[in-house]
């Protein structure tokens, strides 16, 4: 600096303008001409909320409703409102033409207008409508509520209008099947389940029907449309009618009533033209093996290149084995698993493994050759730095996908096969007919009683018996479940059911996991007298008296859950059990003993085919009849694993293989689109024209691995290149000698 300057001194500005600089350099504006959405939202509403009547309150509603004309009010330039829940939209199709569209005043204004107006017009709808009534701390509330507010803008109409539309058929739905299924199920129930799954819940579980419950403006919202009328009235001055245009605002209770609209596609870019410079380098001695020395034209079919060219097909074409082997796991939805289907499965473990190998491959080639055609049609140097060290999240879902896509799980799978069932009538043939056909008997029945009434507690509770007979449940303990003259029977871990018999009816004999449904077949009742008995006393001494006990029946009846291995020499007070109590006792053990005095054979289970044609089985003994069974058709659900396909992760593995192959196609296309030398994300482009590596005239037209190859032995050094200079100089050059290292105390340009 001259000595002889004056320096001139620092004038800092006005205190007021400096701080309206900082204000200002904080604040920023909307586009005028461009359509633009405000979103008002409630503040912790829920909290608000909870002091007022659940789910919904009506007076909120039209406080919101209310706000919301209100708003449109307010803002001139806006057209149509929509409110749900606790937040409200407004749509400006030309702009919000207020404030000079400042961002800050309008967030600012917007939030604090909707927060006052909306006390106001709460309390005073609380004062006109007490009813239903609200909590106390309620009143203490009001004033309380408050809103934020966002505007931003959207590139069209359509999109403004697929605003409200996000807004009514995903949150305000959303919201109000949770809302309404939180006075019904508890927070675990509810956990992780859809608005459509909630929505089943109660209606099959409680017998709700969400869309007749609530009222209708809780489902989807409601839509405020701002609109002209026609009005006919007397102009007072000179006393004719006159027609003139008001505005009013028109509520309606209900979401966007149209299909989604996709966005407009934005106008295509104006080629731009740049010319080309001539870099002018001094001759030099061609010292490079097959360097090209003279000029040429790029992108020449040769030989080379077109053998490059099929071999990028097929690399191109890899991705369709994923999509192909995707539709192949979408055709084992629901099959059973076999040697070729495990074998498709096994496949899927390898695809982890190769898809980043061919995602490395095709994706990171599509952002290359996407940079080098922008390259060659002008761009920024960051998009370009962008695009070649892209990444992309598809690797990381596809890995995740191909391991989730597939799995097994045990299904019911549902046949129609012919049941064979133990006819009544075989009670005939009890072997209680006399004294000499119980003393027959009496080796087969014993056993089969004692084994059924010292079961377990599981046996005697579930469903089937110790040997897989199927039990009838007590008719009047399932009487009153419907007013059907069939009645379901319950499952077996229901505490109300109660089994009018410890042996169950034999069934054609199917493995554990079957269900069947019968159809209706009505059966006569049969009565008989069994036994005639004739009570005689033959007195032949007297006999030593002994000790006797109550029977293990009796101990049976007494406690079911505790009568084995009580002292033998024990009595129980059976007056003591409750009449109802003793009566249904009686009742299954009187049932359990008598239904095994016939049909022994059947109810072990050894059935046999035999009995398909003629639907008898011999019950095995000499001289004695047969049992018969009855037949019907059954709709059979046997237990098998299958595979079951997870339709998301199908959905997001053909996703990636399309995006993929979309890409490796797209990479192709736009590779031999452009005719520039593929130089992008190579080191040795950096020799390209370099002051500070000498390479032979020319080689412009050389793609990066050419370049590469040919320079492969240059030695390099990233370095100071201007090591004599008073400030260096950073930069890749030939390590010939004249650049040097680095040094931390040096200044560097």
């Amino acid at each position: 600096m001259d000595q002889s300057t004056p320096q001139t001194a620092y004038e800092p500005k006005p205190l007021a303008v400096r701080m309206k600089q900082y204000e200002a350099s904080s604040d920023s504006s909307l586009p005028s001409d461009s359509p633009i959405v405000l979103r008002l939202d409630g503040h912790t509403f829920s909290k608000f909320t909870s002091h007022f009547c659940r789910p919904f309150d009506q007076r909120i509603h039209d406080a919101m409703i209310a706000t919301s004309t209100d708003l449109l009010k307010f803002f001139p330039a806006a057209t149509v409102a929509y409110t749900q829940s606790d937040e409200i939209t407004l749509v400006f199709p030309i702009g919000v033409q207020s404030f000079n569209d400042r961002v800050q005043k309008l967030t600012s204004l917007a939030a604090s207008y909707c927060s006052v107006r909306f006390n106001a017009h709460l309390a005073a709808f609380l004062t006109a409508n007490p009813e239903p009534k609200v909590k106390d701390s309620a009143f203490d509330k009001l004033g309380h509520a408050h809103f934020d507010a966002r505007f931003f803008a959207i590139p069209t109409v359509q999109e403004a209008f697929n605003c409200i539309l996000w807004r009514c058929r995903n949150d305000a739905v959303r919201n109000s099947v949770n809302a309404f299924a939180r006075t019904l199920y508890s927070s675990n129930q509810m956990h992780g389940k859809t608005a459509n799954e909630l929505k089943e819940m109660m209606k099959t579980e409680k017998g709700v029907v969400f869309e007749d419950a609530v009222p209708k403006w809780a489902i989807e919202g409601s839509l405020l449309k701002r609109e002209q009328v026609e009005h006919e009235g007397v102009n007072q001055k000179t006393g004719r009618v006159e027609k003139t245009l008001r505005t009013r605002t028109r509520v309606e209770d209900r979401g966007a009533g149209y299909a989604y609209a996709p966005p407009s596609s934005l106008p295509p870019d104006r080629d731009a033209q740049y010319s080309d410079s001539t870099a002018l380098l001094p001759p030099s001695k061609t010292t490079i093996g097959k360097w090209p020395v003279e000029s040429q034209q790029v992108a020449a079919l040769t030989p080379l290149r077109g053998t490059i060219l099929a071999f990028d097909i097929v690399l191109a074409s890899a991705p369709l084995l994923f999509i192909v082997l995707a539709l192949k796991i979408a055709r084992l939805d629901g099959e059973i698993p076999d040697t070729d289907n495990d074998r498709l499965q096994e496949m899927l473990l390898f695809t982890p493994t190769i898809f980043p190998l061919l995602f490395a491959a095709l994706m990171g080639r599509f952002f290359r050759h996407l940079g080098l055609w922008l390259a060659e049609r002008g761009t920024t140097l960051g998009r370009l730095e962008q695009l070649v060290g892209c990444q992309s999240v598809f690797l990381a879902i596809e890995r995740q996908s191909a391991l989730r896509v597939l799995r097994q799980e045990q299904r019911y799978l549902n046949t129609t096969q012919p049941l064979y069932y133990l006819n009544p009538m075989n009670l005939e043939n009890t072997t209680m007919g006399g004294a000499s056909m119980v003393n027959s008997g009496r080796s087969t029945f014993t056993p089969l009683f004692l084994a059924a009434l010292l079961s377990s507690g599981d046996f005697q509770t579930s469903n089937a018996d110790l040997w897989g007979n199927v039990k009838i449940p007590l008719y009047r303990s399932i009487e009153n479940s419907t007013s059907d003259d069939w009645k379901p029977v319950p499952d077996s871990n229901q505490t109300y059911v109660r089994w009018s018999s410890l042996i169950g009816i034999p069934l054609d004999l199917y493995s554990d996991g079957y269900t069947e449904d019968w159809e209706p077949y009505l059966l006569g009742v049969i009565a008989m007298n069994l036994m005639n008995t004739i009570t005689s006393v033959d007195t032949i001494g007297v006999s030593s008296a002994m000790a006797r006990g109550a029977t293990v029946m009796e101990k049976w009846m007494y406690d079911p859950t505790d009568f084995i291995g009580r002292n033998m020499y024990q009595n129980v007070n059976l007056y003591e059990v409750p009449v109802d109590i003793f009566a249904e006792r009686l009742t299954i053990l009187w049932n359990s003993f008598f239904q095994s005095t016939y049909a022994a054979r059947a109810l072990a289970g050894n059935l046999d085919k035999t009995k398909s044609d003629n639907h008898t089985l011999s019950s095995g003994s000499v001289g004695s009849t047969w049992i018969s069974f009855n037949a019907t058709e059954a709709l059979v659900s046997q237990r098998h694993d299958v595979y079951r396909v997870n339709w998301k992760w199908f959905g997001i593995l053909l996703s990636c293989s399309l995006v993929l192959l979309t890409a490796a196609y797209a990479g192709l296309v736009l590779k031999y689109l452009s005719i520039a030398p593929d130089i992008v994300g190579y080191a040795s482009s950096l020799t390209m024209l370099s002051p500070y590596i000498p390479t032979p005239t020319g080689g412009t037209t050389l793609h990066g691995l050419e370049r590469t190859a040919l320079l492969h032995d240059l030695p390099v050094r990233l370095g100071d290149v201007c090591p004599n200079e008073p400030v260096g100089a950073i930069a890749l050059a030939a390590n010939d000698g004249r650049v040097v290292g680095l040094d931390r105390r040096r200044w560097y340009i």
